[in-house]
C-alpha cells in the first residue's frame, strides 16, 4: 500500500512529449494535498524488475515510477479503480474530458506486456533530465545547447522507433504517471499514447532536481519498440 502525504498549496505540472512524428505539451494544476490509495503491491511485477541490472540502477522514485508504468499497461482495469477513480474523487479540480476518455480508455483497453529498462535508455534518460537540471533550461526534447531530439537519440545509439515523455514537477512516481495519463491540454494524448504503447518494450527513466526551482523536478521517460538493446 503506497501513502502520499503533502502539505496543502498549489502545485502546476507541465508535461511535454516526443515521438519521431509529432510533438505536444500541455499542463495541468491541482492542490497540493494528500492523496490516499488502497493499492497492493503486485508481486509478480516487482519480481520480474528486480532481477533486472537496469532496474536496480535506479533511484526509488525512478524504481516506483517504472513500478507504476508496468501496473496500467498489465491491469488497466484495476488502475483505472484503485488509483484514477480515487484521485478524481480526492482532485476533483482534474476531472475533465481528457480524465474521462483515461477512464473509458483504460475499461476497455486489453493488456499490454511489460516495458523493461535497459541501461542504454536510462543513460538517455538521465542525460537529459540531469542537462535540463543543471541548466536550468525551459522543458524540452532539445538539450540546452540545442541538440534535437534525434540527434540526442542517435548520440545514444537509437535510430528509430523511439519516444519521450517529460515532466516538471513535484517528484512523486504516481502522480507523475498519472498526469501524463490524463494528459490535460494534449488533443492528440501522446504522453498516454506512449506510456500504454503496446510495441514498446523497453524503457529508460530518469528524475533531477532542476536549477532554481525548490523541490521541482524534470522526469524523463524514453520507450523504445526494436529489438532487445
Amino acid at each position: 500500500m503506497f501513502h502520499v502525504k503533502r502539505s496543502t498549496c498549489l502545485v502546476i505540472v507541465f508535461l511535454t512529449f516526443f515521438s519521431l512524428t509529432t510533438t505536444a505539451q500541455g499542463h495541468i494544476s491541482l492542490q497540493d494535498k494528500e492523496f490516499i490509495h488502497d493499492h497492493v503491491m503486485k508481486t509478480e511485477i516487482q519480481e520480474a524488475l528486480d532481477t533486472l541490472k537496469a532496474y536496480q540502477s535506479l533511484s526509488e522514485i525512478e524504481k516506483e515510477a517504472v513500478y507504476w508504468i508496468n501496473f496500467v499497461r498489465l491491469y488497466p482495469k484495476q488502475y483505472n479503480t484503485e488509483i484514477v477513480k480515487p484521485f478524481l474523487e480526492q482532485f476533483p479540480e482534474v476531472k475533465s474530458s481528457y480524465a474521462q476518455s483515461l477512464t473509458e480508455q483504460l475499461n476497455n483497453i486489453s493488456p499490454a506486456s511489460l516495458v523493461l529498462p535497459v541501461i542504454k535508455l536510462n543513460n538517455i534518460a538521465r542525460k537529459h533530465a540531469g542537462d535540463l537540471g543543471n541548466t536550468g533550461h525551459h522543458i524540452s526534447h532539445n538539450s540546452s545547447s540545442g541538440t534535437s531530439f534525434q540527434k540526442r537519440m542517435n548520440d545514444g545509439g537509437i535510430f528509430s522507433c523511439i519516444s519521450e515523455n517529460i515532466y516538471e514537477g513535484k517528484p512523486r512516481p504516481l502522480q507523475t504517471i498519472l498526469f501524463l495519463l490524463i494528459d490535460h491540454g494534449v488533443p492528440n494524448l501522446g504522453h498516454r499514447k506512449n506510456i500504454l504503447d503496446k510495441n514498446m518494450h523497453s524503457i529508460g527513466v530518469a528524475y533531477h532536481p532542476i536549477k532554481g526551482k525548490k523541490e521541482m523536478y524534470y522526469a524523463v521517460q524514453n520507450f523504445y519498440c526494436g529489438d532487445p538493446l
